[in-house]
């Protein structure tokens, strides 16, 4: 019986040190939400050809595929996109602040023209 108890207790023992030695990783939450909320400007809004509007919230990353985008807004959320200027090219990063905004008429930062695809989106 002491032996029983005493393997039981080194199994919790070591369960207890695996889980106090590795650490917790963030749980990033990021959602797809709807565009029809009256404090979407507080969200990640980007528009693309198809008259769309993508919005999302909370922090962290996310895969999509968004093609033709021409407007991205940031709300209260400093972003980092991910895409491609043209078929085939290479992917590019455009990190924008809190209330920033890009317009695909708007020449600076790189982008030149409509992004032809966004292949990720993160909010930090």
């Amino acid at each position: 019986m002491k032996s029983h108890l005493r393997n039981t207790l080194a199994a919790c023992a070591t369960a207890v040190a695996a889980m106090v030695a590795l650490p917790a990783a963030p749980a990033f939450a990021i959602n797809h939400i709807d565009c029809k909320y009256d404090l979407k400007h507080e969200f990640l809004t980007i528009a693309n050809d198809k008259s769309r509007l993508h919005c999302f919230a909370n922090a962290g990353s996310k895969n999509v595929a968004i093609y033709g985008a021409f407007a991205v807004e940031t709300g209260n959320n400093k972003v980092v996109i991910t895409y491609i200027d043209d078929l085939g090219g290479s992917s590019k990063r455009l990190t924008l602040g809190k209330f920033q905004a890009w317009h695909h008429t708007a020449v600076p930062r790189g982008v030149h023209g409509k992004m032809h695809k966004i292949s990720k989106i993160t909010i930090l």
